[in-house]
């Protein structure tokens, strides 16, 4: 990997001349730089085998090497070149390897061996690290500012480590910090300690003196007790300077004060008197022009945008960081890591003055981040109803109207602002106050303070009901939608604007289906009723809900009815990117993605696929519009998108689609869920179909690790099966059975699928008779049976109708082999009729579904082959013909 890298300051003590310095990074070959007029290289290191020079500093010469015994593997090997191997050289080389020597972290190279050649030079072996350094590998991949504080976030802990040891870098910068892709996930690596100062503990038996006055490290990123070049206050204090200097850097593309600019020699003065005065990011952001667009594009982001990232609470981590006096920095690297660990979960940060309202602020978007937006409804409580008395304002064009929702937003307002008081740490005293806690009071003093209220009463239960249903506790804000819902009929009678938002509400938190359609068809009658313009919003954001309500119930054909009704409503929809009041809070271009991903589960489910993936391929487009190409949450599209291509058998396409929404998800979220299990089952089941086993294998046991289930036990069962390792597939295929049967409870028809995987497993090792006990057990769970709903895996909270005659047909073929291989040929032969009947049945069905052409497959190969045996090679033939028509 290469790319080109701009001078940095130099790595030593004399004023730079106008060439490029050295770089005594170990492994600065990662970034594709190559040191200027490199030595020529010995063929042998000791028992390493040189491949090339990779980097050379004032200290020593960085090798590529190879070793053979007892491992092959990669190496980089750092030699004291002969020339430069005085006593002073040589000790802090021996430093630098005892420092790595006793450190043990995944963002730490890691040291191999050590020794000395024949003519007395010392070398040391340690990883080879194939990446690029930090800020390279940030802008080369266009990491956001989140992206680029969590890629950070493990240098400290690297340095904490160090620190911990007893060893400070003093030499910390961007090209001493690769980084490369490691699973998939990106990974920064620290190197090169080689002007590392010990600190409490003897890393060598020889004195590591530094000479008074001899400046050690890289001018732009040294502290400034660092620059005195005494050494007598350099403790771990200056490895955070330096941090922060790296932080401000990788945030905003510039460093604080530039040396480079000034002149290297005033640049060390003002740094030596603490004097360079640098301005926070966002100013210097600010400073830039032309360039700030630039930068900002590299953060995916404009420059007003990446200026509002960085205002705030980074400016004060950073500015902490890179205090000139040591004390009014953070104590150690493991407190900035946390403050910046605090900034991405909307928690205060330390680096910044306490207040009160700052408090309140981050409690609210802290408890936002632990219950997966309950505090983002809350938070924008007073947003959310002066937009709201807006939008009613403009659509009934009424001043006595205007001045009522003014004035009950200010009362909303003053509302919750006593409300979080509750929540001000100088009052609970130390007590956790939950954001459940605020609900639960906030629900309690509603009706308590504001009886006779209905406008602020009604707007309140809104959006506390949200927030109670995005926590979790659906029961609670179903509760608060139904007395919503009474208070506004009390106020307003049944016909009216407010009354059909209530029962749109009530309706979407309705689990029970039939009511929930009940609440839904009310209020698009109340809309209808109303024969207003802005009921139009209404009625689509019903008739979205029921597309889904209507599928869940099988009335399918009404869903698709409804499903088209939102989408032709909304496609013609003004202002598509402007909430709407009337859509329950959400905007247009929100229901209108519902809708289409409805509409597309009303045609799955009639096995209309093209139609299907031309409405979820419209579906993915607007998710993509909507949260842009980096959005974790586009990764769930994607994963819709996927799941269907592969049950089209598009393999390819699909694996392109699931590949870019598991990498999309494991860079920007630090923990699995699972949406990220649906992309490693969904990658594994094409991998294993184009017969990339041993990577299908490794997806579907990370989809276990996520969250275990007995289809996955059969999932690894069929990678067994088509490696030919039988025995193997049985073990897996008894251990999804066993799941499913814990899971069954009075309705055992799901066990068909594993006892039928299993069935054939025990068919192709020759186990005929146990192989027919299992598959007449599979075949008898349907006998007579009726069609099913059961659950489905391609929506996220879909379901899919599967034909009880598709297990039917998979078992029935299973048994008849069975039957067949046991010498009962006549019921062998009447067992195979029946299960080609029926598989041929579903195929028809669904010509499209490759899972039913994989099954009618299977049952026609194993029925000529039976036909065969009994010596009757033209019905053999034309089966064999029918197969050739599927494959074509």
């Amino acid at each position: 990997m290469t790319s080109a890298r701009t001078p940095e300051p130099p790595n030593d003590s004399e004023p730079p001349d106008d060439s490029e310095p050295p770089d005594d990074s170990e492994q600065a070959h990662s970034a594709g730089s190559s040191p200027p007029d490199p030595p020529s290289p010995p063929e042998f290191v000791g028992p390493y085998r040189i491949v090339r020079v990779l980097g050379e500093g004032g200290m020593g010469v960085v090798y590529e090497a190879e070793q053979t015994e007892p491992m092959k593997r990669r190496v980089a090997l750092k030699l004291i070149r002969g020339a430069l191997a005085t006593s002073d050289v040589v000790t802090r080389f021996e430093a630098e390897r005892q420092a790595l020597a006793v450190m043990e972290h995944p963002n730490i190279a890691k040291v191999f061996d050590a020794g000395t050649t024949g003519g007395g030079q010392p070398y040391f072996v340690m990883e080879f690290v194939d990446g690029l350094p930090l800020n390279e590998f940030a802008d080369e991949h266009r990491f956001s500012t989140e992206d680029r504080i969590h890629l950070f976030i493990p240098v400290c802990e690297a340095i904490q480590h160090a620190h911990q040891k007893g060893v400070i870098h003093r030499d910390l910068k961007p090209s001493n910090v690769l980084v490369s892709d490691l699973d998939g996930r990106p990974t920064p690596r620290v190197i090169d300690f080689g002007v590392a100062k010990a600190m409490g503990v003897k890393l060598t038996d020889k004195t590591l003196a530094t000479e008074y006055g001899a400046v050690v490290g890289t001018p732009a990123y040294m502290s400034p007790e660092q620059a005195e070049g005494t050494g007598l206050d350099v403790d771990t204090r200056s490895d955070i300077y330096s941090l922060g200097v790296m932080l401000y850097e990788l945030l905003m593309g510039r460093l604080p004060v530039d040396p480079t600019e000034l002149g290297i020699i005033p640049f060390l003065a003002q740094l030596l008197a603490g004097d360079t005065n640098p301005p926070t990011p966002s100013d210097r952001l600010e400073g830039l022009a032309s360039d700030a667009a630039e930068l900002a594009e590299r953060r995916r982001t404009d420059a007003p945008g990446l200026k509002r990232a960085l205002r705030g609470d980074l400016d004060w981590i950073v500015m902490k960081a890179i205090a000139p006096e040591p004390d009014r920095r953070y104590e150690t690297t493991n407190a900035l890591a946390l403050d910046l660990g605090r900034y991405l979960n909307d928690e205060p940060v330390r680096a910044r003055p306490p207040s009160t309202r700052y408090r309140l602020e981050k409690f609210v978007r802290r408890n936002k981040a632990a219950v997966a937006g309950a505090a983002a409804a809350v938070l924008l409580l007073v947003a959310g109803t002066v937009a709201t008395s807006v939008g009613m304002v403009r659509a009934r064009q009424a001043e006595a109207r205007a001045t009522e929702e003014a004035a009950t937003a200010t009362q909303v307002a003053g509302f919750m602002e006593s409300l979080f008081e509750t929540a001000d740490p100088s009052r609970t005293q130390g007590r956790e106050v939950t954001i459940g806690d605020v609900l639960d009071d906030a629900a309690t003093r509603i009706d308590q303070e504001l009886e006779g209220q209905a406008p602020v009463q009604a707007r309140l239960m809104n959006v506390i009901s949200r927030a109670y249903y995005y926590l979790g506790r659906g029961e609670d804000s179903h509760r608060l939608n139904q007395a919503r819902l009474r208070v506004l009929e009390e106020a307003y009678g049944p016909i009216h604007p407010e009354v059909a938002v209530a029962t749109n509400a009530v309706g979407f938190t309705e689990r029970d289906l039939d009511r929930k359609v009940q609440y839904l068809e009310r209020s698009i009658e109340i809309w209808e009723a109303l024969g207003s313009p802005e009921g139009r919003g209404g009625i689509a954001a019903n008739s979205a809900i029921l597309a889904y309500t209507y599928a869940s119930l099988d009335r399918i054909e009404e869903g698709e009815a409804a499903g088209r009704r939102a989408v032709e409503i909304l496609e013609t929809y003004p202002d598509p990117d402007r909430e709407r009041w009337e859509l329950g809070g959400r905007t247009p271009s929100e229901v209108l993605l519902a809708a289409y991903i409805n509409l597309g589960l009303t045609l799955y489910l009639q096995a209309r696929l093209d139609e299907t993936l031309v409405v979820q391929g419209r579906s993915l487009a607007l998710a993509e519009g909507a949260l842009g190409p980096e959005h974790p949450d586009l990764s769930r599209h994607l994963a819709n998108y996927g799941g269907l291509l592969v049950i089209v058998g598009r393999l390819s396409e699909a694996g392109s689609v699931l590949k870019r929404g598991l990498e999309l998800r494991e860079r920007r979220l630090p923990t699995r869920d699972g949406i990220s299990r649906q992309l490693f089952i969904n990658l594994g089941t094409v991998r294993w179909k184009q017969g990339a086993l041993d990577d299908a294998d490794s997806l579907i046991a990370v989809a276990r690790s996520i969250y275990d289930e007995p289809s996955l036990a059969g999932l690894q069962g069929h990678i067994r099966m088509a490696r030919g390792e039988l025995q193997a597939a049985e073990t897996f295929y008894r251990e999804a059975l066993a799941g499913q049967e814990r899971q069954a409870g009075s309705d055992d028809r799901g066990l068909g699928p594993p006892l039928t995987d299993l069935g054939w497993a025990l068919i192709d090792q020759g186990r005929y008779a146990e192989a027919r006990n299992v598959c007449e057990r599979a075949a008898g769970l349907y006998e007579a049976a009726e069609p099913m709903l059961v659950e489905h895996r391609y929506h996220t909270a879909g379901r899919g109708r599967e034909r009880i005659g598709v297990w039917a047909s998979r078992a029935t073929a299973c048994l008849a082999t069975a039957v067949a291989a046991l010498g009962d040929a006549e019921e062998g032969e009447a067992l195979f009729r029946q299960a080609l009947a029926t598989g041929e049945a579903m195929h028809a069905e669904a010509p499209d579904l490759v899972g039913r052409r994989d099954d009618l497959v299977v049952t026609l190969r194993r029925f000529a082959a039976f036909l065969r045996a009994q010596e009757r090679p033209d019905e053999a033939a034309q089966l064999e013909a029918r197969l050739t028509d599927l494959a074509n």
